[in-house]
C-alpha cells in the first residue's frame, strides 16, 4: 500500500502544481516531469485496492527555478505554496529552489549524479526530455494523467507534442506574461514628457523623442529577446508559429504585418530611442 500512496500523491502534487502555475519559462517549452524511481513504484501496486485508512503522508522532492516556484522569489511566498501542496496532497516536500541563472546546471548536475527530484521543471523540454527518457530517469505518466480530473482536463495536443513513441513522460505547464513599462517620473516632468496610460506606437515615438540630446537614453529592457514582442502586439504581429483567424499554422516571422513591426523597431534605433 506504502508504494500505490506514493504514486498517487505523485499524481496529486503534479496536479496542485499545473493549477497553481509553479513552473514554467517564456521563451522555451517548459515541462513538469517525475522521476521513474518513484513511479515504477506505483505501477507494482496497480491492482491494490485503496481501503478506508487513512492514507500515510510520503515525501517527495520538487525542483523548480526560483523565479517561477510561486511565481516570485519572495521566500515567503515560495513557503505559501510548499504549504498549501502539502496541505492539498498530503505530503511532505523537500522544495529545491535554485537561482533561475544557474538552475539548468544544478538540474543537470543531479540528474547526472542520480540525484533525481520526484517532481521537477525542465526548460528546453525538446531537447532535455528525450535525454532523460534514454536514461530512464523518467516515469510514463499517461495512467496518473488519466486518473486526475484537472490533469486529464488538459488538451491533449499539448501532451503529445512531447510524446517519446507516444509516451507521456511530461505535464505542460503555462507560464503567462504582462508586459509594462517603467518610466521615471523626475524626468518625465522635467522635459515634458506625456504619455497616455495607453500611448499609442506614434505617441510613444514623439514623447520619447524629447530625451533626445539630453544625455539620457530614451528607452531600454534587459537582454531578454522577448520584450520586443511589447512592441509588435501592438500591429498584430507575433513570433513563433500560431494558429490564424483562418485556423491556418502560420510562421509569424514571415506575416505582412511582421514587416510593420520590425520597421517601427528599426525607426526606434535610428531615432536614437532604443538603445
Amino acid at each position: 500500500m506504502k508504494k500505490r500512496q506514493v504514486a498517487l500523491a505523485l499524481a496529486a502534487v503534479m496536479a496542485v502544481g499545473s493549477v497553481a502555475g509553479c513552473s514554467g519559462s517564456s521563451d522555451t517549452k517548459t515541462t513538469t516531469a517525475a522521476a521513474a524511481e518513484t513511479t515504477a513504484a506505483g505501477s507494482e501496486a496497480t491492482a491494490e485496492t485503496t481501503t478506508a485508512a487513512p492514507a500515510e503522508r510520503v515525501k517527495l522532492t520538487i525542483c523548480a527555478p526560483d523565479n517561477t516556484f510561486g511565481k516570485s522569489t519572495d521566500p515567503d511566498m515560495q513557503q505559501a505554496v510548499i504549504d498549501m501542496l502539502e496541505e492539498k496532497a498530503n505530503v511532505d516536500l523537500e522544495a529545491i529552489i535554485p537561482p533561475i541563472s544557474s538552475y539548468n546546471d544544478k538540474l543537470e548536475t543531479m540528474m547526472a549524479g542520480g540525484d533525481v527530484p520526484d517532481v521537477f521543471s525542465i526548460s528546453q523540454a525538446m531537447t532535455r526530455l528525450p535525454n532523460y527518457v534514454a536514461r530512464e530517469q523518467l516515469m510514463p505518466l499517461s495512467d496518473l494523467i488519466a486518473k486526475s480530473e484537472k490533469l486529464s482536463a488538459i488538451d491533449q495536443s499539448y501532451y503529445n507534442a512531447l510524446a517519446i513513441d507516444g509516451v507521456v513522460y511530461d505535464v505542460p505547464t503555462n507560464y503567462p506574461k504582462v508586459k509594462c513599462l517603467f518610466l521615471r517620473k523626475d524626468i518625465m516632468e522635467k522635459y515634458g514628457i506625456n504619455l497616455s496610460t495607453t500611448p499609442t506606437t506614434e505617441e510613444f515615438m514623439t514623447e520619447m523623442s524629447k530625451l533626445k540630446g539630453t544625455g539620457i537614453i530614451p528607452f531600454s529592457f534587459p537582454k531578454w529577446i522577448d520584450n520586443f514582442q511589447y512592441f509588435m502586439n501592438s500591429f498584430g504581429a507575433y513570433a513563433g508559429i500560431y494558429k490564424n483567424a483562418d485556423g491556418t499554422y502560420v510562421d509569424g516571422m514571415q506575416e505582412p504585418q511582421m514587416v510593420d513591426a520590425l520597421n517601427y523597431l528599426r525607426d526606434l534605433y535610428t531615432n536614437g530611442i532604443l538603445d
